[in-house]
């Protein structure tokens, strides 16, 4: 393994090592050796001068048909956390697979520190083989740097991690792995998790998987959330039509009762109104000098009072 790339294998003395690890000789990985881990959070790092580096290693065989499992590792550059790569296992081991490359890393032939972190505890070993790096001279003046994404701290733990559904350009995945997670914000990736929690990118060699980078999803922050809390077009719009409709029914309601009012006071007023004739009595009747009724038709005269008494 040569292309003009710097390398230091497993046993390098610049490679250093943080928990528990187990070396062992296999033929075909570099150098013939390997170092293996199966306890969640040890690493291998280096310090290299360059502008671009890469992460080499090992993947164990298992049945997929039984139970599909997974190497995840963590890879960091310059103490950031840059990507999570999945390495699924198969029925035969690989040897020398590509693990991470930073690709051309902006600043030309810079110092940086690259980093590679077992995620899984009791599951696949992680079986580290070399760190990489180099100058690209040509493209090193234009290049960027690679974005830094979070990544997932998964504490030493047994259960089952189920990966549903994880699609991408290759096909899917729909099976489950050994181990359990727990994402750095304390969101739990227990079984039958969502598949809309990460994002996965699959990397193929000959149509074949052979590794995939997960980036956790959007989590609504930010300029999103900012959108969320202002208010719609439509919802300023149905509130106008509806004021406005209020306003009309209210109209209609107030013409309706003056109307009805109106008709119910015309109703109520006599159409022909009878005269009303005073009593008056005849002239006859009344004494014409006093105004009072005659004596004749009221009163008996002398006579007639003298005639009743001689009768009796």
């Amino acid at each position: 393994m040569s292309n003009g790339y710097n390398y230091a294998d497993d046993n390098d003395p610049g490679v250093a090592y943080a928990g528990s690890w187990t070396q062992i000789t296999k033929t075909g990985p570099y150098a013939n050796s390997l170092h293996q881990t199966t306890q969640s959070g040890a690493g291998a790092t280096i310090h290299f001068t360059g502008n671009l580096g890469r992460v080499f290693g090992s993947v164990p065989a298992c049945d997929p048909s039984v139970h599909q499992e997974f190497v995840i590792v963590a890879i960091f550059l310059d103490d950031v956390s840059v990507a999570q790569v999945m390495q699924p296992c198969g029925t035969a081991a690989r040897d020398n697979v590509m693990f991470y490359d930073s690709g051309t890393l902006s600043g030309g032939n810079q110092p940086h520190k690259l980093s590679a972190v077992n995620q899984l505890a009791n599951c696949l070993p992680f079986q580290f083989s070399a760190f990489s790096w180099g100058v690209d001279s040509a493209t090193a003046a234009t290049a960027t740097r690679i974005v830094a994404a979070p990544i997932y701290s998964i504490p030493p733990t047994t259960g089952v991690l189920s990966i549903i559904a994880i699609q991408g350009s290759s096909g899917s995945i729909n099976r489950s792995m050994r181990g359990s997670s727990t994402i750095s914000s304390g969101t739990s990736l227990a079984a039958d998790s969502s598949p809309s929690s990460s994002s996965v990118q699959f990397v193929t060699v000959n149509g074949i998987v052979t590794s995939m980078v997960i980036a956790p999803a959007a989590t609504g922050s930010g300029d999103n959330q900012g959108r969320s809390l202002s208010p719609s077009t439509g919802l300023i719009v149905g509130c106008i039509m509806g004021v406005l409709l209020f306003v009309i029914l209210l109209i209609l309601l107030l013409n309706f009762c003056r109307r009805r009012r109106n008709r119910l006071h015309a109703t109520t007023q006599p159409s022909n109104a009878d005269a009303i004739t005073p009593f008056r009595l005849t002239e006859s009747a009344n004494n014409p000098s006093t105004g009072f009724p005659s004596r004749s038709r009221c009163c008996p005269t002398t006579s007639q009072i003298l005639s009743f008494h001689t009768r009796r």
